[in-house]
């Protein structure tokens, strides 16, 4: 008997090891399968890997308004230059548009003015390493902004940060002749600090400045005029210095346009951006360009001037599986323009019997990208491809004088554009627009039309159509499939004419500025796409939050405050937080009913929210800086003490006031110099402790 069982014994005990060992050795082979499969469906996610086309995740925000560059064109910018025969090389790095225009304006003019093959240059579209490798003898322009705290553009970063690291030699650049121009706005903290910057680091690679370094002022609306004095002096410097010969042509199309009797129209580009059409799969898979309705829209401030309205608008993105958002992100928006304004200026130009008929645009310099569809119609050009109620620059009108239908109206204009100061009064007193410009002939001439105004001198010189940048007020934990956004309309009033108020285009046109019917109906085809943000709540929900917001600047906080709000409710920690909120009365006191419902729910005895209002008659006037000073103590302590982080969001002036009272805080708090205590600011932003997300005070 004990034979037996000793026998048994044996044999289940070489049975469990062999069970053991085959199941060890199935485990590993499915730990081999499972991560060779996350690895084919998921490249790049498992083992961090270079990628080849890494340089589109930071292309201009627009992606490729101006044209979609081929895949198989090379990141080499010397090799760009040989293939294009360019002669000059114009970079850009534009984060709303601007710099972009001026740089593609300035290649045209290289065409005319000198007759030279330029190349104009999306900065993120070419290894910044390769500048040095330019032959000697072509010319470099620079043209770039400066945004939020003298940050560059999103396509421009790679450039900025190789041209400032150690990797560029003293001498590297000795062979380079550049000039540069910077768009900035005064009201922010690091006024052009972009263009200084690389001025600086191309001065000390031994590239050669052939002019001043121009900068533009948004603040006081004279980048134009400062960029054409700036242009004035680089064409002489390349007569001068360069030896080119000028021999001012007049204006030479960019584009041909031709009718296209056999295309049909399903073949036409008539709605979607074309950075929809151009964008690569990659941008397409990341964050693609969709289009979806506005599911609510109703207004949720009042203000004393009856202009101004603020609308909580809320999209609707069900039906769109691709599309993700994170709390803190911005959505950006394709305007339309106004359909009056879009007949009108049709008329005006003798196009409105033939405006839908197809038309076929193409680049005359094969090299050179369209910043239109290549194949859609006058109409859809001037409701959603162009910004057709930009202003007109002086340097336009100058241009446009060659196709007046009259010698008087052709003389008129000349005088306009001759003299910045006159020019300047006229803009002081007249909302200009090219089709307000054209009614503005009509005075002398009766109803003259401009029917020798050909369509390619609108595609070259009005600027192509951008989006507009909100941010998100809604939280994904709340609202997956939905985003909405809290837009307010403030039109800005001409200087010389204070009655007259000029409309943001496309705020007007979300928060209800359209009233006429199939307008309205409109609103079901708005084209839109996230863009990520780095404006992010910490990981850990139990840091405590400080954030200072003004007017729509609340929008990124409600969302935070919903996250929040989530993560109390499921049992977890929340951190105490503190919203200080400048508005002007209890009229445009936005989301206060949702605010108290977090406090006294489930953000109660953790959320304070400190209101400034400048205007109410119930209250002492205060704004939103003067609130954090009065709690200057509080801040410091949460900023140093307790390792809180700080968040800012509204117009840059309020910005700067409200830094200002903080580092005072901190000072106090630490004792430290003011130096030490901007050393501290600096640290904390980059360790993701100090945001800021502000805007110029313009209208969108």
């Amino acid at each position: 008997m004990s034979a037996v069982t000793s026998f048994w014994q044996v044999f289940y005990t070489k049975m469990e090891a062999a069970a053991l060992e085959t199941t060890i050795a199935d485990c590993l082979v499915l730990v081999i399968v499972a991560t060779a499969s996350a690895y084919l469906y998921n490249p790049g996610k498992l083992i961090r890997q270079a990628d080849p086309t890494i340089a589109k995740l930071f292309e201009r925000p627009q992606l490729g308004l101006a044209g979609v560059r081929r895949v198989n064109d090379s990141r080499n910018i010397a090799e760009k230059m040989e293939e294009t025969e360019a002669d000059v090389v114009v970079f850009w790095g534009s984060q709303s548009g601007l710099a972009e225009s001026l740089a593609h304006r300035l290649g045209r003019e290289m065409i005319r003015r000198f007759k030279l093959r330029p190349l104009v240059a999306d900065l993120s579209d070419y290894e910044p390493q390769t500048i040095a490798l330019i032959p000697e003898g072509k010319l470099a322009l620079f043209v770039m902004s400066t945004y939020g705290e003298g940050d560059p553009s999103d396509n421009a970063q790679e450039f900025v940060t190789w041209v400032k690291s150690r990797d560029v030699g003293a001498s590297a650049l000795k062979h380079i002749r550049y000039g540069a121009f910077g768009c900035g706005n005064r009201n922010y903290r690091f006024y052009n600090k972009v263009i200084r910057d690389v001025e600086n680091c191309l001065d000390k690679a031994g590239a050669v400045p052939i002019l001043p370094t121009g900068h533009g002022n948004e603040a006081e609306g004279t980048t134009e005029e400062v960029f054409v004095e700036w242009k004035h002096m680089l064409f002489s410097a390349c007569k001068t210095k360069l030896g080119f010969t000028d021999h001012d042509a007049g204006y030479i199309p960019s584009v041909k346009v031709v009718q296209d009797l056999t295309a049909a129209m399903d073949d036409a580009e008539l709605y979607r951006p074309l950075a929809a059409i151009t964008a690569s799969p990659m941008i397409s898979r990341k964050a693609p360009i969709f289009c979806a309705p506005i599911k609510m829209r109703h207004t949720i401030a009042s203000y004393s001037d009856k202009s101004r309205t603020c609308a909580h608008l809320v999209a609707g993105i069900a039906s769109q599986r691709r599309v993700k958002y994170r709390t803190g992100d911005h959505l950006l928006i394709w305007p339309i323009n106004p359909a009056e304004e879009v007949e009108t200026l049709l008329h005006m130009v003798g196009l409105d019997e033939t405006k839908d008929a197809i038309l076929r645009i193409a680049p005359l310099d094969e090299h050179m990208a369209l910043k239109v569809p290549s194949l859609t119609t006058a109409h859809a050009l001037f409701s959603r491809h162009l910004e057709i109620c930009a202003p007109v620059s002086r340097e336009t009108i100058a241009t446009l004088a060659a196709f007046a239908p009259t010698a008087e109206t052709q003389s008129e204009l000349i005088a306009l554009s001759r003299d910045r100061d006159s020019y300047s009064e006229f803009l002081a007193n007249n909302h200009v627009t090219l089709l307000r410009l054209l009614q503005y002939t009509q005075k002398s001439e009766g109803m003259t039309l401009w029917r020798n105004l050909p369509l390619s001198f609108m595609i070259d010189f009005l600027p192509a159509m951008k989006p507009r940048s909100y941010s998100i007020s809604s939280s994904p934990v709340q609202s997956p499939r939905e985003i909405s956004l809290s837009v307010s309309v403030k039109p800005t009033p001409l200087v010389g004419k204070p009655d007259v108020l000029i409309p943001g285009l496309t705020s007007s046109f979300l928060s209800g500025g359209i009233s006429r019917d199939e307008d309205m109906s409109r609103l079901s085809s708005i084209y839109m796409q996230v863009k990520t943000s780095s404006f992010k709540l910490p990981i850990k929900p139990a840091v405590p939050i400080i954030m200072v917001a003004a007017g729509t600047g609340i929008a990124p906080f409600r969302a935070f405050l919903q996250d929040r709000a989530h993560v109390a409710t499921v049992g977890h920690e929340v951190g105490p937080m503190i919203l200080f909120f400048g508005c002007q009365s209890e009229d445009d006191y936005l989301y206060k009913d949702e605010l108290d419902s977090l406090k006294h729910g489930p953000l109660v005895d953790r959320l304070e929210v400190v209101p400034a209002f400048s205007r109410s008659p119930d209250h002492e006037k205060m704004y939103v800086n003067h609130q954090v000073e009065a709690k200057a103590e509080q801040v410091g302590q949460w900023l140093v003490a307790q390792g809180a982080a700080i968040y800012i969001c509204g117009a840059a002036t309020m910005a700067t006031l409200v830094r200002e009272v903080v580092l005072e805080a901190v000072k106090a708090e630490t004792g430290w110099s003011m130096d030490e205590t901007e050393a501290w600011r600096l640290d904390c932003k980059k360790s993701r402790k100090w945001h800021e997300d502000v805007w110029s005070e313009t209208c969108k």
